[in-house]
């Protein structure tokens, strides 16, 4: 997590007061709505499957969120500290 707080804070770092505390606000936001959907989710009956389900969910948002962004060129360049034009 910390490479991905310093991409989001290079992107304008005029800015990095405010963008400091967007990263983790939507992080914890991210954690509490899955938590409960798991929560809601799994129980005595389902226990692993649907534990393991949940996480294969969680795994796939990523990776199509990620996709999305890419393909929109909203992917951050951590090397060249700038938007990448993919």
């Amino acid at each position: 997590m910390p490479s991905s707080n310093a991409g989001a804070l290079s992107v304008r770092p005029n800015l990095a007061g405010s963008a400091s505390g967007l990263p983790g606000a939507l992080t914890s936001a991210a954690g509490a709505l899955f938590s409960s959907i798991t929560g809601a989710v799994v129980t005595e009956a389902t226990g692993g499957s649907a534990l393991l389900g949940m996480m294969l969910f969680c795994a796939a948002i990523g990776l199509v969120v990620s996709r999305i962004f890419r393909t929109l060129g909203l992917a951050a360049c951590p090397v060249r500290h700038s938007f990448c034009a993919v």
